[in-house]
């Protein structure tokens, strides 16, 4: 198990979805799940970012989950059959070290005027 804690109040983390991808997701906060028996258990409230596959579900604007410690430190866990994890992002500290493209320079259009149908060029309208 990875001893770094992955969820985090405040964090955006990468929730991979069986092999298919996954989504990234603002956790807005964490509680105590005081309904779980025998196990330490936390209610993670989070509103997904962006989508990140194609995917047939519809992303909802806020999602709660009930998971234990071990899925908060980025152990894989199952909902309904598809297996879940919560990935740490780490972002670039430095944007200098980031490697950017250089942004190609784009040719300019050209305007084609096409003849006008009307009352002077002798055509129906």
């Amino acid at each position: 198990m990875n001893k770094e804690l992955v969820a985090k109040e405040g964090k955006v983390i990468f929730i991979r979805i069986g092999n298919k991808g996954g989504i990234y997701a603002h956790i807005n906060y964490i509680v105590r799940d005081v309904h779980t028996k025998n196990r330490i258990g936390w209610i993670v409230h989070f509103t997904p970012l962006l989508e990140a596959t194609f995917s047939k579900e519809k992303v909802m604007a806020e999602i709660q989950w009930s998971l234990n410690d071990d899925h908060l430190y980025g152990e894989e866990f199952t909902m309904g059959g598809v297996r879940y994890c919560l990935c740490k992002i780490i972002f670039p500290t430095d944007s200098a070290n980031v490697d950017v493209p250089p942004i190609a320079e784009k040719e300019t259009a050209k305007i084609i005027q096409f003849p006008i149908r009307g009352e002077n060029n002798n055509e129906p309208a």
